[in-house]
């Protein structure tokens, strides 16, 4: 488990000359596991892998700058060698001056100033130690001019840990004095013709490229890889290794197999997989504490505000009227929302219809049918520059580790940005990032993105385009008035408001007076209803329940409503799911419809 593919792609990189500076992205705050003494090794930062591997060979020289801890060689044996070469060389870094390193010559009579020194003098200065190992490059690939034989006979590996806090991205008219000069540093150190094409190589640590800034990260000569959270395998061989050190009278109880354990545990990282372990060793691990650390966890590295675990409690069961979509979404539906098949399920589907038909409630019955986490996405534009292009970074490789899920994201049409001129560009990236993931063939048949709007026109062509929302767009309707759909709604109106049973006559009126209601029309009297109960004391008579609903006003937004419909029903994708008899010519009335609407100022 020790070598990590993304460890292979950054030696591939590096030994093929390919780049000589790469972004180490991503979970890059995690443990990772070394082999050791034992057979069941240990888990280790970052910094300490990468040394694992880099940091005893002979060939190389891996040094490491700790924001907090200045420069450090790996081995105390090559910061020797690289002090004795230093001396040797004669014409020493005599000292920082302003975050410059100054090399004097013998001809100007400096007193040399030893390496350790030179290193502790830039040991808090951030500007100084990058000058420092960019000087430190230069004089690796000098030559002795007597010997011809190069100061320094081994690379070096330079890692870099928080770039992003040392260079954050940010408008240069903004960059204090300090940060000006580290960016100017470090664009002429990764620019230089000698390093490009030379042998050492740097690492810069960062979680997100889009937070360094961007003078360096759009570098062609840059490449990134990124160190993805832990996949189900990767989680189970921790929890096993947690497990075997565990004392006889301590091992780790759950409600089901450490396999199954693992599977709940997606999205978490290594340290917070260990903190859910200790905190139950005492204890049973059940599946509600393992889904609460998920939603916790993701929370505090995505924002409250930006991500919601659902836990529908309701199911199909529980769904009023509707027949003829229910019906769909049995047969149809949740087989392939269900099954794990690439070939079989769907990567999105886009549910429209008019405010308040109950596309929510009824998809979030899918899920609690299932037994499936529903994922609830928004805000995730963020007003700050960087912040949302980390935050769905976040997202993605959260989701990328997930066994099973479903990411719901409500009033799509205002999460989303669009991909035109007139759109911002965090935007666009944004767009662009998500309809990516949508498409990603890894994430299908453990992913299902459902999107829902009541205004589907204005979700971008490419988000309703094939292989993504448009494999599947789904429109929920009002009922017909005196339908069985229309009288499956009355009767859930009514259930448990009325003292007696009801005249035909008294409920044919009622059918009359709920004329053009609507999903969210019926619950609004039904709460309505039972307020009064309250009120009262007491069931209410018929006639009080007539005389309510008579006296029940809904707001003007008929053509409004119907205008979403129309445009709902002419991006459904699935004819059973339309009305009888909905012909091409049909269609083409609705078109003409919507134009007509639009004339009148509906939109």
């Amino acid at each position: 488990m020790s070598d990590y593919p993304w460890r292979r792609t950054l030696a591939r990189i590096f030994n093929s000359g390919r780049a000589r500076t790469v972004i180490l992205s991503g979970n890059v705050h995690d443990l990772l596991h070394v082999d050791g003494k034992d057979a069941a090794g240990s888990y280790v930062p970052l910094i300490a892998y990468l040394a694992s591997f880099w940091g005893n060979l002979d060939n190389t020289m891996m040094v490491i700058y700790e924001v907090n801890e200045g420069i450090r060689f790996v081995r105390e044996s090559d910061q020797k060698e690289f002090s004795r070469a230093y001396d040797q060389w004669g014409r020493p870094i005599e000292r920082v001056i302003g975050g410059r390193v100054v090399v004097r010559t013998k001809a100007e009579g400096a007193a040399a100033t030893s390496f350790e020194e030179l290193l502790d003098a830039t040991r808090r200065n951030p500007t100084g130690c990058l000058e420092l190992l960019r000087a430190m490059c230069s004089f690796a690939r000098m030559r002795d001019e007597r010997t011809s034989a190069p100061f320094i006979a081994k690379r070096l590996v330079i890692v870099v840990e928080g770039a992003d806090l040392l260079l954050p991205n940010a408008p240069v008219n903004q960059l204090s004095d300090a940060m000006a000069s580290r960016l100017a540093i470090l664009h002429d150190w990764f620019t230089e013709d000698a390093f490009v094409n030379g042998n050492d190589s740097v690492i810069l640590m960062a979680e997100s490229r889009s937070q360094l800034h961007d003078r360096i990260s759009r570098l062609p000569m840059l490449e990134e890889v990124e160190v993805p959270s832990p996949d189900e395998a990767e989680r189970l061989s921790y929890i096993r290794w947690f497990d075997t050190r565990l004392p006889p009278e301590r091992k780790l109880r759950a409600w089901s197999t450490l396999e199954e354990l693992a599977a709940y545990t997606g999205g978490l990282s290594v340290r917070a997989l260990r903190q859910l372990l200790v905190g139950a060793e005492d204890e049973s691990i059940l599946p509600g504490a393992v889904v609460d650390k998920v939603e916790q966890f993701l929370k505090s590295q995505i924002g409250d505000d930006v991500i919601a675990f659902k836990r529908p409690t309701h199911a199909m069961k529980d769904l009023q009227g509707n027949a003829a979509l229910l019906a769909w979404i049995t047969a149809e539906f949740i087989p392939r929302v269900r099954s794990t098949d690439p070939d079989v399920a769907y990567a999105a589907a886009i549910v429209g219809g008019p405010i308040r038909t109950g596309k929510t409630y009824i998809f979030e019955a899918v899920a609690g049918e299932l037994g499936i986490p529903v994922i609830e996405l928004k805000n995730f534009r963020s007003m700050w520059v960087g912040q949302t292009d980390v935050a769905i970074e976040r997202i993605y490789r959260a989701l990328r580790v997930i066994t099973k899920g479903i990411v719901l994201i409500d009033e799509a049409d205002t999460q989303f940005g669009g991909v035109g001129r007139d759109v911002h560009e965090t935007e666009k990236r944004a767009t662009g990032k998500f309809q990516q993931m949508m498409s990603d063939s890894a994430l299908r048949g453990r992913i299902m993105w459902l999107m829902l709007t009541a205004r589907i026109h204005l979700l971008s062509p490419d988000l309703r385009g094939e292989g993504r929302g448009g494999d599947c767009i789904v429109v929920v309707q009002d009922p017909e008035p005196g339908s069985p759909d229309h009288h499956a709604f009355v009767q859930f109106m009514l259930k448990g408001r009325v003292a007696d049973e009801i005249p035909p006559e008294q409920l044919e009126r009622i059918h009359e007076l709920t004329r053009g209601y609507y999903a969210g029309a019926f619950q609004t009297v039904r709460s309505e209803l039972k307020a009064q109960r309250k009120l009262r004391g007491r069931d209410l008579t018929v006639d009080e329940v007539v005389e309510i609903i008579g006296n029940k006003v809904m707001s003007d937004t008929a053509k409004t409503r119907r205008y979403q419909l129309l445009h709902a029903l002419v991006n459904c994708t699935d004819r059973r799911l339309l009305p009888p008899n909905s012909t091409d010519d049909v269609r083409e009335g609705w078109k003409r419809e919507i134009v007509e609407l639009e004339a009148q100022g509906i939109r």
